[in-house]
Formats: C-alpha cells, structure tokens, sequence
C-alpha cells in the first residue's frame, strides 16, 4: 500500500513538471513546488509574458537572466494581476556585469503586487526615471546588489507607501544621493548604501523617516557627516559606518556625542589627521579643541539673553566629551 502511493506521488510530481516545462513560453520555465517562479533567459525569451503561455501554474516570481540589452515596454503586461497571495512575489534580472536598459512602460499595472525589484550585476546606467515604478505600489524591497546605477529620479520612489527596505549596493554613477530620495517613504526601515561609492552626503538625507531602524554607510568614501543629520530618526537603532576615510575633526565630534546620547554604536575609525590614523572617533573627540570653538560660535550668533544658555550646552558638552575620551 505504501509503495502504491509513493509510485502516485512520484507520478504526480513528474506530470505537473512535465506540464508547467511543456507549457512553458520560448526561453522560459515555470518550477514547481509552490514557489511559481518563472525563469526567462533574456537571450531568447520573447516578451511580452502572457501567464496562459505557462499553463496551469500560477506565476508569482519572474527572473531573467544574462540580461545584457533593453527590457522592453510591457514586457510583462501578459501576467495576471490582483494576485492576493502571502508568497514571495517579484521581479529580478540578472546580469552579468552587463548594460541593463529600462524601457518607460516595463513595470505596468498589472504588476501592483509584486513585493521585491531586484538587480544583480547589472550596469543600469540610464539609472531610473520619474514615474517608471510608480505601478508597483505593493513593492517592499528595492534592491541593487553589485555593478552600477546611473541617475535615480529624486522621485523615483514617489507613492511607493509601502516599500520597507532599500538596499544599494552599487557604484553610484554621480557618487552623491539625490536630495529627497527618500522623503517620502514613511514605511522605509531600513536602507543599505554600502559599497556604492558615494563621497558625501546631504543634511536631509534622512528626514521624515521615522520608522527607520537601520542605516548602513559603510565601505564608501565619506569624510564627514553633516551635523545632527541622524537627530529625527526616532527609532535608528543601527548605524553601520566602518571602511570610510574619516577626516576626524571639529566637523564630526558631534556625532560621538550623538552616539553617547541616543546610545547608538558607531564605527568609525580615524584616517585623518595624520596624528589620528588608526585611532577611534570616540577616543580623540576631546583631544581635538573644539569646546572653544564651539563656543565662540555660540556666543557669536546669540543675543545677550542667550549668553548663558551658550555658556550652559558648552559646560554640558565638555562634560560629555570628557565621558567619550574615558571610554
């Protein structure tokens, strides 16, 4: 009896991958077992997709793969729309370190479900336009792991409410975020821009985020942060900073007393001055002489009323980088 079943099983298994293989679109397959994922060889797939193409199965991921050209418009208009479903759903193109040219009408409504855009190894140097992913309203996670990323839209992100995670871990083209990139990502918590090559960074990068949890800096080019650029994130809970060329001056101690304060650990460790090559932000903040110059500035921009408000936060900060230099 119990052969009899797994010969059924067996049978069974066999038919529905014979199926989904046999109804499968030129240069594509559907796998089974639940997961629905449609994978297309960018050589000799034929877009545009049409779900029926792949016969009974259900498509909840697609794939293409050795990417090196344009993605047509309404390359996947073909595939059924309204899935409501708790299956990991989206869309990924993997290159191999090759050119990946986005089409304005790729993403079309049909498409408001996907929950991940994923580019692997692509060179997307035409970058991303205004508008482009504004039919993938479900998305939750933008990803760009390894090559390049030319210029994003300041917008680009734009009515995505609820996109979570936006991970960039590519060479920016410009080597600078555009200013507003994320301002409108109410929902965002975490966003990965390690190895991506940028050089600075604006003061309201990473405002209007409160739910943010997690920030990731680490292994690009940065010198400094500007000041109190982390003060509205309410819930940061992780700020990941290491393998930059830190230049440890007056213009980044604020951020060790922002850390003592909030309780946040940072990495970052000194590459200049010279003197402090090697050493820990944490461990020369109150070695570098800017209480005073702190409090010049102060007393300079302040009325007679607010002489000893400036006297006070100097006290309070000498304080407090007498605390991190102990540490």
């Amino acid at each position: 009896m119990l052969q009899a079943r797994m010969i059924f099983v067996c049978f069974t298994l066999c038919f529905l991958n014979s199926v989904t293989s046999e109804y499968a679109p030129t240069g594509c397959d559907l796998t089974g077992g639940g997961t629905g994922k449609a994978t297309c060889d960018f050589a000799s797939w034929s877009p545009p997709l049409d779900e029926g193409d792949f016969g009974p199965g259900d498509v909840y991921q697609i794939i293409v793969e050795n990417v090196d050209g344009t993605i047509p418009n309404q390359a996947f208009s073909g595939i059924d729309d309204n899935k409501n479903t708790t299956k990991d759903t989206g869309i990924k193109f993997e290159c191999t370190l090759e050119n990946i040219l986005l089409s304005p009408e790729v993403f079309t409504p049909n498409l408001s479900w996907m929950k991940y855009l994923t580019f692997k190894n692509c060179y997307v140097q035409d970058g991303i336009s205004s508008g482009m992913l504004s039919n993938m309203t479900g998305l939750e996670e933008f990803t760009v792991d390894g090559g390049i990323i030319g210029p994003l839209s300041s917008d680009v992100f734009s009515g995505l409410t609820n996109l979570v995670k936006i991970i960039i871990n590519a060479d920016f083209l410009d080597a600078d975020i555009p200013a507003g990139l994320f301002t409108s990502l109410s929902a965002l918590q975490e966003i990965d821009l390690r190895s991506s090559g940028i050089s600075s960074i604006s003061a309201d990068t990473f405002t209007n985020l409160a739910l943010l949890t997690k920030i990731d800096l680490s292994e690009n080019s940065l010198t400094t942060l500007p000041e109190g650029m982390f003060t509205s994130l309410i819930s940061l809970s992780t700020v990941e900073l290491g393998t930059n060329s830190w230049d440890c001056t007056c213009d980044l101690a604020w951020l060790s007393t922002w850390s003592l304060y909030t309780g946040v650990t940072i990495d970052v460790t000194c590459t200049t001055p010279a003197a402090y090559n090697g050493i820990p932000l944490s461990r020369v903040v109150a070695s570098l002489g800017c209480i005073s110059s702190i409090s010049s500035s102060n007393a300079s921009g302040s009325t007679s009323d607010s002489s000893s408000s400036g006297s006070s936060s100097s006290s309070g900060l000498y304080l407090v980088l007498n605390s991190i230099s102990m540490t």
